[in-house]
């Protein structure tokens, strides 16, 4: 790779660095219920608890063959 080519990567990469970081900036300062966990459970699950996990792969036992 040639050495123009090379700092024109460098270039792009910290200008791609900075917009990363200033979007950032952007959704912490337009949601502070994400900042400050003000947000309320509404009752949906996710994926990162059981009931979610159900939701998202099924309850398919695999072990029996059929629906648990």
């Amino acid at each position: 790779m040639s050495a123009k080519a090379l700092n024109d990567l460098a270039r792009l990469r910290e200008e791609a660095s900075a917009e990363i970081e200033r979007l950032i900036a952007f959704l912490d300062a337009s949601d502070p219920y994400v900042m400050t966990g003000l947000e309320l459970d509404d009752g949906e699950t996710g994926i990162a608890d059981l009931d979610g996990l159900l939701e998202q792969v099924g309850t398919q036992s695999w072990q029996a063959g059929a629906l648990a």
